[in-house]
């Protein structure tokens, strides 16, 4: 027959053992959960970011572009009367594009929280497409095709980013892909 201390050594290293193994399944549960989480914070950051840059994208396809008069015209004011220049982009923003303002706000804010939760590999990414954004008031040929690679690149990145393979493209695909590029 078996002693009460070796029943109770036995009933004390079982309860260490149960709760040792309850509290490190416990760990690896909450560390899953908790990437969970960070990886849907990411994805609806990148989402959001995703689809605000798809809405100046299409206002920036859809805007007519000025022909070189206007372009002069435009230098030549911007030079030479700048208030009045100014004074006229305010007018027509406030009459023409009263929502710029509402999509500006929502660009800033979808590309801050992307920024804070993106991983480091996706911030060259970002910053190539915040670097091509700054021309597009004197958009070219040459800018078009910065700013289709960069939302290309930037969504590549973004599905990386969420744990999704991305293809490497044939040269005849990065061919064709740099040809589209070039047309507005």
């Amino acid at each position: 027959m078996v002693s009460p201390e070796v029943t109770a050594i036995i009933a004390g290293a079982s309860a260490v053992a149960g709760g040792s193994l309850v509290a490190a399944s416990n760990y690896v549960i909450n560390r899953v959960q908790a990437a969970d989480a960070r990886k849907a914070e990411l994805r609806r950051a990148l989402i959001d970011l995703g689809d605000v840059v798809s809405r100046i994208d299409h206002r920036l396809r859809v805007e007519p572009e000025p022909g070189t008069t206007g372009r002069a015209i435009n230098e030549a004011m911007s030079t030479h009367a700048p208030q009045f220049d100014h004074a006229i982009g305010l007018l027509r923003r406030r009459l023409l594009d009263p929502h710029l303002d509402d999509l500006t706000a929502a660009m800033s804010r979808a590309l801050s929280t992307a920024m804070v939760l993106a991983p480091p590999n996706l911030l060259p990414a970002l910053s190539q497409l915040t670097e091509a954004m700054d021309g597009a008031d004197r958009r070219d040929e040459q800018w078009w095709a910065r700013w289709n690679a960069a939302r290309t690149n930037y969504f590549l990145r973004c599905r990386e980013a969420v744990g999704h393979q991305v293809p490497v493209p044939s040269a005849v695909e990065e061919q064709r892909a740099e040809q589209e590029a070039m047309a507005p």
